[in-house]
């Protein structure tokens, strides 16, 4: 895998990890949607028929309500199901792949060193520059570094994390 690709999973972790939550609470909304559509199908087309017209028939001589129960046997579906499962597959598409980079990009994190790791997440997760890296390494490692450290640093964690993806 070329650096580019590693750079732009990197940068686009947080917004992965945000948008597969909308997705799982989108996907489960559907599903509860096309169980709702279908219950509400199965009633519309069984339901009984009003009093005052007696026993419907349709052209063959079957009864309306015969036929509903036949379309329900055989898995009708509303158009309307139909669209939201349509929508489901694709957004399930775009979960499993944004969870793939998500596990690739957890994978190289747990494969660095600490200090590579943790210089790797302010500076593609948290949009922090060399300077204010610099500062924060002083509280969380002891000593401060500069930005030319720091860029030698983070070039290195890169070339280890293009390592592990080869």
């Amino acid at each position: 895998m070329e650096q580019i690709t590693i750079v732009q999973m990197l940068g686009a972790y947080k917004g992965h990890v945000g948008r597969i939550e909308y997705l799982s609470s989108k996907i489960d909304h559907l599903r509860h949607d096309i169980a709702r559509s279908r219950g509400c199908s199965a009633e519309d087309l069984s339901g009984p028929a009003p009093m005052n017209y007696g026993s419907v028939r349709s052209g063959n001589g079957e009864s309306i309500t015969e036929r509903a129960g036949i379309m329900l046997a055989d898995g009708y579906v509303s158009a309307d199901a139909q669209e939201m499962e349509q929508t489901i597959v694709l957004l399930q598409a775009e979960h499993e792949a944004k969870q793939r980079e998500i596990a690739c990009v957890n994978a190289w994190l747990h494969g660095l060193g600490a200090k590579d790791a943790w210089i790797i997440e302010r500076f593609y997760f948290d949009g922090m520059t060399y300077a204010e890296i610099g500062h924060c390494c002083k509280a969380e490692f002891g000593s401060e570094y500069s930005k030319f450290v720091l860029r030698r640093m983070r070039k290195d964690a890169l070339d280890k994390i293009c390592e592990m993806a080869r």
